[in-house]
């Protein structure tokens, strides 16, 4: 091995973080085995839960293990995390209910736009419980007064919702898929 490689190695061998943080079903598992090797306290945040049922086994052991081994365990809502504590049976005094807002000096001064159709707009994990299939034939029956914008990404167990949702005839619902960045989400919300 050579000696530029062995310190490369060595270095990374050498980090040891006192915190891991895992934030979704899929990064449960990573977030758990770097914990445990590197002696860390584990903090699960769940942004956008699957429905019960939804995941594949594997991935639904992995995450239930991360919970339940996990120091502090983050929830956007205290709805969602008593479903998931029920689910996943992870320690009551372990939870954090967390709620995801925007801080006042992160939205953009807009000016008043009259005359224009009520804009919905969504963003977070996709699936026919958090955007209800009524809400979509709702707007639809406005008839173009107000219109839907969703952005984000299909919730596992949820594939193909997106495409049910809007169909090539309907206007006045639209997907913007994903928008990494916090600064970017926040800006396409106020351009609804």
């Amino acid at each position: 091995m050579s000696r530029r490689r062995r310190g490369w190695r060595s270095a990374w061998l050498g980090l040891r973080p006192a915190v891991v943080y895992a934030s979704d079903p899929l990064g449960a598992w990573p977030g758990t085995l770097a914990a445990r090797l590197a002696g860390a306290r584990l903090v699960y945040h769940e942004h956008d839960s699957p429905q019960p049922g939804a995941m594949r086994p594997w991935l639904a052991q992995r995450r239930r293990a991360a919970a339940r081994s996990a120091d502090i365990v983050v929830f956007p809502n205290a709805a969602r995390a008593r479903i998931a504590q029920a689910e996943l049976g992870f320690a009551a005094d372990r939870l954090r209910v967390v709620w995801n807002l925007p801080r006042r000096g992160e939205l953009p001064l807009l000016p008043a736009r009259p005359d224009e159709p009520l804009v919905l707009y969504y963003h977070g994990g996709i699936n026919p419980e958090r955007v209800p299939e009524a809400v979509s034939r709702a707007v639809v029956n406005l008839a173009g007064r107000v219109r839907l914008r969703i952005v984000g990404r299909e919730a596992p167990g949820a594939a193909g919702y997106v495409r049910h949702l809007v169909r090539p005839a309907n206007d006045v619902i639209s997907y913007e898929g994903q928008i990494p960045q916090r600064t970017d989400l926040l800006s396409a919300a106020a351009v609804s």
